[in-house]
C-alpha cells in the first residue's frame, strides 16, 4: 500500500489546495539525481543493474517533502526501490518488494526482466525478448516508507533507440487506472532504460544502457509537475516531420494540391443568380 503523507497547513484554504492539486500538482525542488551507475557495463556484473537516488526535496503545495537516504528507504548505492505493476481485467496495482534492482526478474527460471502488458483485456508481466528493451520510470511520491518508487515499463522495445523515444511516449501515457487520483502527489525523477539477456550472468540478466545521446537515464527533474504533460521536446520546431505532407484535408499555399469538393452554399446564395461574373479566386492572395 501507498501510505502518503497529504496533512496541508490551516492557512490553505480548500478551493487554493483544489486548483493546485488538479491543476498543477507536486513540483520538483532539488536534488534526486540518479548516481553510481555503471552505464553500459558487464550484464553478468550486479552493477551494471543497479544505482543510488541522490537525498533531495520536492513541493506539494505548502508541503515540504525531503528524501533523505537510510529514512527510511535505503537509496545509497544500490537504491532498494518497491516495483509497482497493474495485473487482471480489472488493471489491479501490485507491489513487488524492494530489492537491491530497480527491473522485475521473469519467474520460471529465465529471470529476464519483464514489462506490464496489456493483452486480451487484461493486464499481465510479460518477459521481455532477449536482447531487446524496456523501461523502469522512477517517481518521488509522498509515502511516508518508501518515498521513491519505480512504475514498470509498460511497453518493450526492439532498439535502444525505440526505447528512448518510448521513454517520452510512456511518461505522457502511463494507464494509471484507480492509482491516477494520486499521481498529483508524485514528481517524475527518470526513466532509465534497461536492456536484457537470457546469456548474462546477474540475478535479473539486464543492465542499464545509455540514451541516444549518451546520458545515463532520461532526466525528468526539470519539468513540471506531474499533472502536467512531461516532455523533453520543448521546441515545436525540434520536432521531427514537420515537412511531412500528412493533412491531406488543407490546401497547400504552394497550389501543388487542387481543391476539389461538393460545395453547398445554401438557399440564399447562388452564383448562378449574378450574370455575367467571372473571377479568379486565388487562398494566397486572401492573406491579410
Amino acid at each position: 500500500n501507498l501510505l502518503g503523507y497529504e496533512m496541508h497547513a490551516w492557512a490553505m484554504d480548500p478551493a487554493t489546495h483544489a486548483l493546485n492539486h488538479s491543476a498543477r500538482g507536486a513540483a520538483y525542488g532539488s536534488g534526486l539525481a540518479l548516481g553510481n551507475m555503471d552505464v553500459d557495463g558487464d550484464g553478468d556484473d550486479a552493477s551494471a543493474a543497479q544505482m543510488s537516488v541522490g537525498d533531495g526535496v520536492f513541493y506539494d503545495e505548502d508541503i515540504k517533502h525531503a528524501i533523505v537516504d537510510d529514512d527510511p528507504q535505503e537509496l545509497s548505492t544500490p537504491a532498494e526501490l518497491p516495483i509497482y505493476y497493474r495485473l487482471g481485467a480489472d488493471g489491479d496495482w501490485r507491489k513487488i518488494a524492494a530489492t537491491t534492482y530497480p527491473v522485475n526478474p521473469a519467474a520460471g527460471g529465465s529471470n529476464m526482466a519483464t514489462w506490464n502488458q496489456f493483452t486480451g483485456g487484461a493486464w499481465q508481466l510479460t518477459e521481455v525478448t532477449t536482447n531487446q528493451y524496456t523501461l523502469s520510470h522512477i517517481l518521488a511520491t509522498n509515502n511516508q516508507d518508501e518515498p521513491v518508487i519505480v512504475i514498470m515499463g509498460q511497453s518493450d522495445y526492439a532498439t535502444k533507440n525505440a526505447a528512448r523515444a518510448g521513454a517520452e511516449v510512456e511518461i505522457q501515457n502511463l494507464v494509471w487506472g484507480a492509482l491516477g487520483s494520486l499521481t498529483p502527489e508524485f514528481v517524475p525523477i527518470a526513466t532509465v532504460i534497461f536492456q536484457t539477456k537470457s546469456s548474462w550472468g546477474n540475478a535479473v540478466k539486464s543492465k542499464v544502457v545509455s540514451t541516444d545521446t549518451g546520458d545515463d537515464y532520461v532526466d525528468w527533474r526539470s519539468s513540471t509537475g506531474s499533472r502536467a504533460a512531461i516532455s523533453g521536446v520543448t521546441d515545436h520546431g525540434l520536432l521531427s516531420g514537420l515537412a511531412d505532407d500528412d493533412h491531406a484535408q488543407y490546401l497547400r499555399h504552394d497550389g501543388t494540391r487542387e481543391l476539389s469538393a461538393d460545395w453547398g452554399l445554401g438557399d440564399t446564395f447562388g452564383l448562378l443568380e449574378v450574370p455575367y461574373v467571372s473571377f479568379n479566386l486565388s487562398f494566397a492572395d486572401a492573406r491579410p
